[in-house]
């Protein structure tokens, strides 16, 4: 039934779209008001290595015990292929010079180890983005479903509230908020902005944003304080970004708990990157990232527990990292615009435990994008990237120590733009 659905309404949608994609995009122009629309769809296959298939009919009683189940975990141990598919179309009005309306639906489906059930049409739609734009000489006013991102850096960015990166797809979208942003241009190189945002989760618990933003030379930085109602935490943070010779970045945040002022903690981002002259497409970075909020699990100690701490966390906010401190490695080169090499290492420092996101991209044309890819996640069996069901006795002997996360996984996306 799922895969049904979805694909009808991929071709509903399809049938309203050029029918090559080297034409111009089409707009009506009616006086002052113009449409354009644009979009992609996307199918991705995984091929998983060197997990316990035999574990998820064995655990999921324990799971549902806890109220938990695997599509919470956001896999399914059993499979060893799994499949996504999404075609994701954005319509935007021009309303005359000043004004303009964007939306974006977007239609999914997950199969396989990432397969998710669903009760109903909405499991499979959603509205990505839906906002109303002004823009005048010195203010910019945006309400509606939108992204509000900040920061500089590759991966977790502290300034930016609402982020969720993974780290084997960097350019993943970024979720919408339903939020009112005000920008104020004090000059040339000073701006400021005020949010007010909601979670569709987290209905009636806003988060306050004000942020100071300075522009130089080569020099860029901004300083913000935000109020989150949900945990009832206060935010300070300062993002700095410079280009000497290096691009170099540094950002970081103070979180206090209001309710209980004994609870705080900082975060930390810093790297810098070099695009190499001799070898003109080459691009290099690194950077280190410090979570006060992070589980520790030092060298020669017993590896913290993050598949408890997985299993504790609401599904739709869990973080991306769960560790105190991270190491990220990133090269990429880009050869004639049309090939790309990449690979990324994080290392979890404390744990230790990482993955190494090997990716080749090939575009053979304007409007088709193919990836195959290579994860492979090392480390200590235990920790972050090695999670593996615990000595427990509430578990079956026979599947303690088993492991839950592949060691492999073999990519291959394809995305077509419209």
């Amino acid at each position: 039934m799922k895969q049904s659905l979805t694909l009808a309404l991929v071709l509903l949608a399809l049938s309203a779209f050029p029918a090559h994609a080297d034409e111009p995009d089409p707009a009506v122009d009616s006086g002052k008001v113009k449409a354009e629309l644009s979009g992609y769809l996307e199918t991705r296959h995984y091929g998983i290595f060197g997990h316990s298939t035999a574990l998820e009919d064995k655990l999921t009683p324990l799971l549902t015990v806890l109220g938990k189940s695997f599509d919470d975990l956001g896999f399914h141990p059993s499979w060893s292929y799994g499949n996504t598919n999404r075609i994701r179309p954005t319509l935007k009005l021009r309303l005359g010079e000043k004004a303009s309306v964007v939306v974006t639906p977007e239609a999914h489906s997950q199969h396989g180890f990432f397969g998710k059930s669903g009760d109903s049409v909405w499991d499979y739609i959603s509205l990505e983005r839906a906002y109303l734009t002004y823009t005048m000489d010195v203010f910019d006013f945006t309400v509606g479903k939108q992204v509000v991102a900040f920061g500089h850096g590759l991966l977790l960015n502290p300034t930016d509230l609402f982020l969720t990166r993974p780290p084997g797809d960097l350019r993943a979208e970024q979720p919408g908020v339903w939020a009112a942003k005000a920008l104020f241009a004090l000059t040339d190189a000073q701006n400021l902005t005020f949010v007010a945002a909601l979670r569709e989760e987290a209905c009636c618990s806003p988060t306050l944003i004000a942020r100071y933003d300075l522009d130089h030379d080569a020099f860029d930085g901004s300083a913000m304080v935000a109020w989150r109602k949900a945990t009832e935490e206060v935010v300070f943070g300062l993002d700095l970004k410079g280009d000497v010779e290096v691009g170099l970045w540094a950002e970081s945040t103070f979180t206090l708990n209001t309710a209980d002022t004994s609870r705080w903690h900082f975060t930390v981002e810093g790297g810098l990157d070099y695009s190499f002259d001799v070898l003109s497409g080459w691009y290099f970075a690194i950077e280190w990232i410090y979570r006060g909020n992070g589980l520790e699990g030092g060298f020669g100690d017993a590896p913290a527990s993050y598949l408890t701490e997985s299993l504790t966390l609401d599904p739709k906010n869990r973080p991306q990292l769960l560790g105190s401190q991270y190491f990220l490695f990133l090269s990429r080169l880009t050869i004639d615009a049309k090939w790309s090499l990449q690979v990324l290492n994080l290392l979890n420092v404390r744990d230790p435990s990482g993955t190494v996101v090997t990716q080749v991209t090939w575009l053979p044309k304007g409007y088709l994008e193919l990836t195959l890819g290579v994860n492979v996640n090392y480390g200590k069996t235990g920790g972050e990237y090695a999670l593996t069901a615990p000595d427990s006795p509430m578990l079956p002997a026979d599947v303690r120590g088993e492991r839950l996360s592949p060691w492999v996984m073999v990519t291959l996306w394809g995305r077509f733009y419209f």
